[in-house]
């Protein structure tokens, strides 16, 4: 018994690493400082920030830094599932409520009981399922699709924005009674263009990565190349400067990587183009 808890002790170090944020910039380190505090407590979290921030490695940091570490997390998208399905995805649906459905099925909520529910991208949820979603946070209790029977589940939740704070509080998309719940709960993840000395090491972090995924050294990127990499706005912040190098890894045959490498890799410097911009040539990886 001591043996299991000691293995899943190492095992949940080593995924603690692996989600690691990366970068020394003070912005980052209140953003740690954040997740120290909020993985103490149970309340419910706002994360915001632009899309390829790393919204959800702060979620999946609070997670395993909480004692529900050994707990399930997962995730509803409210970006990506149509509108009808979130309140099935997040409630449950009860057998023969809709055509089509001949059992039961589980919501969320109830599946991850006590472990962590992220939310992503509420201001997509449509208003009236935000409403519910806040009254369970308050009472602890819902209804499944097509039932009226009160079911408790005691899941921590975490929502993730592309609002910024002040436009979260400011917007008629977001319920009210939602914006009291997060209130003081909120991390904002600065995109990468704000912390700009948090890009080398990310740019080494994922060179250590790519180049093991692909079995090869990792490359030496020359000084000059380094400084244009950091000079770089990376509109599609961490998400496109890791796919960008990736691209490098792809098309560079070489362990040493210059300027014409990574302009074949497709960075274009601001100086150069005086028609596109580095985001519309690189817009298609964010």
């Amino acid at each position: 018994f001591k043996n299991e808890k000691l293995e899943k002790l190492a095992l949940l170090n080593k995924l603690r690493n692996s989600i690691a944020l990366v970068g020394e910039s003070k912005a980052l380190q209140s953003v740690r400082e954040k997740i120290a505090l909020f993985s103490k407590e149970n309340f419910p979290v706002l994360i915001s920030g632009e899309t390829g921030t790393g919204r959800e490695l702060v979620c999946q940091n609070i997670h395993y830094m909480s004692s529900r570490a050994s707990r399930s997390m997962t995730e509803i998208n409210c970006s990506t599932l149509p509108q009808e399905l979130i309140e099935i995805e997040m409630f449950g649906i009860e057998k023969g409520s809709l055509p089509g459905i001949d059992k039961t099925r589980k919501g969320k909520l109830e599946l991850v009981d006590e472990g962590t529910l992220i939310i992503e991208q509420i201001e997509e949820m449509p208003l009236v399922l935000q409403a519910k979603l806040a009254q369970f946070i308050q009472t602890k209790s819902f209804q499944r699709v097509g039932n009226n029977e009160a079911i408790t589940a005691y899941p921590r939740i975490l929502l993730t924005t592309t609002y910024d704070i002040a436009q979260f509080q400011a917007s008629d998309r977001i319920q009210a009674d939602l914006k009291k719940i997060v209130q003081n709960n909120k991390v904002f993840v600065p995109p990468l263009r704000d912390r700009k000395e948090d890009v080398l090491p990310l740019i080494f972090h994922f060179s250590d990565i790519i180049a093991k995924q692909m079995a090869m050294f990792r490359k030496t990127i020359s000084e000059q190349g380094l400084k244009l990499l950091e000079k770089h706005t990376w509109p599609g912040n961490i998400r496109e400067l890791k796919n960008y190098i990736e691209r490098v890894y792809i098309l560079t045959p070489s362990d040493y990587v210059d300027i014409h490498d990574l302009r074949f890799a497709g960075l274009v410097d601001k100086k150069e183009s005086k028609n596109t911009t580095a985001s519309d040539d690189m817009s298609g990886m964010s």
